[in-house]
């Protein structure tokens, strides 16, 4: 089953849409980047959030298909060491952390959320099944792209909110820097899939 199919699932995560922070709940967040990637963030429900915008070199069906892609996904984001599925609609993800922090792996449920404007991939953390831990599993992870028509014929306005959670051992100061990357690292990834042409047609 790949994420197009789910599409067809109910929303069985628990980060739903009600539960990610909403526009009034960004006003007060700290801008990290105002250019091609714009980046805030600021707490929320007890936690660090972030929320980057976009606008991608290519229609939504498109960028859909690059998202769908799970095996190939990894292949577009240079820290992702992988991303296999582990049951129907649930994902187990390996990032790369740079030496000495070890890396981080994330388990979760992927669902599509769909609309006549819009189309959201949004995702959350689970305990089940158990999967063997790489490195230090990322508990707390959430989030959501939102994917809408661009400002330019084949372009697609990219939303993007996670759940800024980075694990232990980072200082505070890098934590902006690492929520900056990441932001740019996913933009980047899908320009480039984009770009290649890479498609699940």
């Amino acid at each position: 089953m790949d994420f197009v199919q789910m599409a067809l699932m109910p929303l069985i995560m628990a980060g739903s849409a009600q539960e990610l922070p909403g526009v009034a709940e960004r006003t007060e967040w700290k801008s990290l980047h105002k250019g091609e990637v714009a980046v805030v963030c600021g707490p929320f429900a007890e936690a660090m959030w972030c929320h980057a915008e976009a606008v991608l070199p290519g229609p939504r069906s498109e960028v859909q298909a690059l998202l769908a892609d799970v095996e190939g996904i990894a292949e577009l984001f240079p820290r992702m060491r992988s991303m296999t599925q582990v049951d129907a609609g649930v994902m187990h993800q390996v990032i790369d952390y740079p030496f000495p922090y070890d890396d981080r792996d994330i388990v979760a449920s992927f669902s599509w959320q769909r609309t006549a404007n819009a189309d959201a991939l949004m995702w959350a953390s689970v305990g089940e099944p158990a999967v063997p831990t790489v490195g230090v599993r990322l508990d707390g992870a959430a989030g959501r792209f939102e994917l809408r028509d661009g400002p330019r014929a084949g372009t697609t306005a990219l939303a993007y909110t996670w759940r800024g959670e980075l694990g232990p051992g980072l200082p505070d100061w890098v934590r902006p820097y690492a929520w900056r990357a990441q932001a740019d690292e996913v933009v980047e990834g899908l320009s480039r899939g984009l770009h290649a042409g890479i498609s699940t047609d």
